[in-house]
């Protein structure tokens, strides 16, 4: 995949994250449009059309993340539904978020601290299709196969990779 062939659009109204995520995207060659609110996601959409992946924070005005998450998902926005969604948050990150954005048809919800390498990686894994990977691994040390293995599941759902000794 050539990232210069790539487009990404980013919504955030907090504009130096904005400008920081455009920065290092731009920096690895892909094309990103920005918008400090869903209005001019909207119009940037309808203007060039599906991008290759959304980047949107759940804090923005007019509308939550979440409700702009859902907008490329309706029938309506037929041409935006397979369009994956990277969901970032500076406020808001627990298991219960997570869920609720993947949920609400976001690809993946990292925790917005975040290396330009990490958030590279991000972006192009989803853009060639690849499941999200966890950024860290657990390892689960129990006697008790049972419990072993609800523990690997639990931290799975949670998007971590568990390996069970």
């Amino acid at each position: 995949m050539r990232s210069k062939d790539k487009l990404v659009l980013v919504v955030n109204d907090e504009h130096q994250v904005l400008r920081i995520i455009q920065a290092i995207l731009a920096s690895a060659g892909f094309t990103v449009l920005s918008s400090e609110s869903v209005a001019g996601a909207m119009k940037a959409l309808s203007e060039h059309g599906a991008p290759d992946l959304i980047i949107t924070d759940i804090h923005i005005p007019e509308i939550d993340g979440w409700g702009f998450c859902r907008l490329p998902r309706m029938d309506e926005y037929l041409e935006f539904n397979e369009v994956p969604v990277l969901k970032i948050s500076a406020t808001f990150i627990t298991d219960g978020i997570r869920r609720i954005s993947l949920e609400n048809g976001a690809s993946d919800h990292p925790a917005v601290h975040f290396s330009a390498a990490e958030l590279i990686g991000k972006v192009s894994g989803l853009i060639a299709g690849k499941p999200v990977q966890a950024s860290f691994g657990i390892l689960i040390v129990e006697r008790d196969d049972e419990h072993r293995n609800s523990l690997e599941r639990a931290f799975t759902e949670r998007g971590c990779r568990g390996l069970a000794a």
